[in-house]
């Protein structure tokens, strides 16, 4: 309820420092084209277990009510994980994991009001995802596991500019498949070498950004 509270006074704030943007002689809208974004919160935690992730977002506007943002990450270790390697007297000296892999998405948006022009206010759109990373031991390389996760979702948000600042809220609903590819030198000890899911996926997060 706090991170919650918290999002609702930075956007009331920025919609406030919004309302004083300067126009043209005739009215015409003056804002940005372009933003880059990121979120400093998947570098504790990724989408897949065990890992985090650094992640980039570019939004170009398109047209008077669209644009379209492409995502990059990329995805190591999670830091709490190595907290515990480090300091858990209970894990085998002989196992550290070692994680890599990456993370892209794009969505198309749709911005719905009229009292306002892409990239700012409400919107709406498809995004699709792809992630995926490996796991395995650095000390014995043979032994891996590979996580892809797949899923497509229908994302709605409110962006709010102010300044070069940009503030990008959203919510979505959708469908992912997981999958994670096993393969391990004892088979005996792990007889599955497959194991997949379809399943809903629910979205929600913010992004920080600069606008030009």
């Amino acid at each position: 309820m706090k991170k919650i509270a918290l999002i609702g006074f930075c956007m009331c704030s920025l919609l406030a420092a919004n309302a004083q943007r300067n126009t043209g002689a005739a009215g015409a809208y003056e804002g940005p084209k372009y933003i880059i974004k990121t979120n400093p919160l998947p570098m504790l935690g990724g989408q897949i277990p065990l890992t985090n992730e650094y992640r980039l977002v570019f939004e170009m506007k398109t047209g008077a009510k669209q644009s379209v943002q492409l995502y990059g990450s990329y995805m190591g270790k999670s830091p709490f994980l190595s907290l515990i390697e480090r300091y858990s007297y209970e894990l085998d000296e002989d196992f550290r994991l070692g994680v890599s892999g990456f993370r892209a998405q794009a969505m198309y948006k749709f911005y719905l009001l009229n009292s306002s022009e892409a990239p700012e206010g409400l919107y709406i759109g498809p995004n699709v995802s792809f992630a995926t990373a490996k796991m395995r031991n650095k000390n014995y390389t043979p032994d891996y596991v590979n996580a892809y996760y797949t899923s497509g979702s229908v994302i709605g948000g409110y962006q709010v500019i102010a300044g070069h600042f940009a503030f990008d809220v959203y919510a979505g609903i959708g469908l992912k498949r997981n999958v994670y590819k096993v393969n391990l030198q004892d088979a005996s000890d792990f007889p599955i070498d497959r194991l997949g899911w379809w399943g809903p996926k629910f979205t929600f997060g913010f992004n920080l950004g600069y606008a030009w």
